[in-house]
């Protein structure tokens, strides 16, 4: 008697291990004014679930994000020289959304507002060479 009862909580175990929760991605290239591929730009998707995961495009300006629960999220890239971008709602379930994205030339702007505390000095100044830099290469 003890076998079969045994087996099944086995086979109970099994079924729950195989179980997958339902994912999906969000994937697309992102491009400069004149479609040129934009590499190395920071790729933040947030859910209203609360779920934050990032990526950085490739040499080809592609990126993919991965392993996202069914939820509704806001796409956010953001690239050296270029405007920051933020997505509508991209609806995400078990399904594989894309987002391509044109970037827009950041219009360069001093800014007399003070350095954040959390960043260095170093870093602030970064924020602002960033966009003539770029331009020049």
């Amino acid at each position: 008697m003890r076998q079969p009862v045994l087996v099944l909580a086995l086979l109970g175990l099994r079924g729950v291990s195989l179980a997958q929760t339902p994912s999906g991605a969000v994937e697309g290239q992102v491009t400069d004014p004149s479609g040129a591929a934009v590499s190395g730009a920071a790729v933040t998707v947030t859910g209203t679930n609360g779920a934050v995961k990032t990526s950085t495009t490739d040499t080809q300006g592609r990126y993919r994000v991965d392993g996202l629960a069914p939820a509704t999220y806001t796409v956010r890239i953001v690239g050296c020289g270029f405007a920051k971008f933020d997505s509508a709602s991209v609806d995400v379930a078990d399904r594989i959304q894309t987002v391509n994205v044109r970037l827009q030339i950041q219009t360069e702007r001093r800014s007399s507002v003070p350095r954040p505390r959390c960043l260095s000095e170093s870093a602030w100044r970064h924020s602002f060479s960033c966009s003539r830099a770029s331009r020049i290469t």
